[in-house]
This record gives C-alpha cells, sequence and structure tokens, in this order.
C-alpha cells in the first residue's frame, strides 16, 4: 500500500467536499464574501469538533448538533462567542482527546464516592494509614 498515494487521495476528496460545501452555502446565503470567514466561525467550529473529538466522527457530529441548535435557540444570548470560546479552552485542557474520550466511570465513581474504597488505594478507608 503506497501511503504517500492514500494521503493525496484523501487530501483530494477532502478539497472537494470543501468545495461542494462552499458552494451550498453560496447558494443558501445568495453571496459570499469576507465575513464568512471570520476568526470567531473558525473558532465555533475548532470548538465543536475538540469537544466531540477529532478521533471520534459520531462525537464531532453530534456535538456540532447540538451545539448549533443551542445556539441557533439563543440559549447562550449575546456571549455566543464567549461560550464557544471558553467550550474550546476547557476541553483543550482538561479533555484534549474529547469528552467521548473520558473515563467517565471513574469521574463518577470520584465523584459520588466520599471514600476511596481500599482496593484503589490498596490502604483501608477509615482513615488510618
Amino acid at each position: 500500500m503506497n501511503t504517500a498515494r492514500f494521503k493525496l487521495q484523501v487530501f483530494v476528496l477532502s478539497a472537494v467536499l470543501a468545495a461542494v460545501a462552499g458552494v451550498f452555502l453560496t447558494h443558501y446565503n445568495g453571496g459570499i464574501g469576507p465575513g464568512e470567514a471570520g476568526v470567531m466561525k473558525s473558532v465555533r467550529y475548532v470548538a465543536i469538533v475538540a469537544v466531540g473529538g477529532m478521533a471520534h466522527l459520531w462525537g464531532a457530529m453530534i456535538m456540532g448538533v447540538i451545539l448549533n441548535f443551542l445556539s441557533l435557540r439563543g440559549v447562550f444570548g449575546s456571549f455566543d462567542d464567549a461560550v464557544f470560546g471558553f467550550i474550546l479552552i476547557t476541553i483543550m485542557l482538561f479533555a484534549p482527546n474529547g469528552i467521548l474520550s473520558l473515563n467517565w466511570r471513574g469521574l463518577f465513581r470520584n465523584i459520588f464516592s466520599p471514600r476511596r474504597r481500599m482496593e484503589d488505594t490498596g490502604r483501608p478507608t477509615d482513615g488510618t494509614p
């Protein structure tokens, strides 16, 4: 298998899909201008992909639908850009692989368990060292 050729094919396919998406966007908006490629739109799209996880296609798609739905419904109000920026920074710091890659079972066990269990620490839980 020729890796370089495969990468080139994937790159060309992604460029074609991006071009088709651009055509649909231009048709939907009735025109195109520099405002369509603003910084905050890029931050919004990167935040959506980061929350869903770059390695998880379905995670990125689901989070894209959820976050865009909330944004279009006006849930964030005039703080729309600030919320997406906060989401992006938080995910980059605490879950760099997206929220689907988090250990949810361990997270909930640590949150809802007042004391760690003996099998987790190897020590009794009565407070003795």
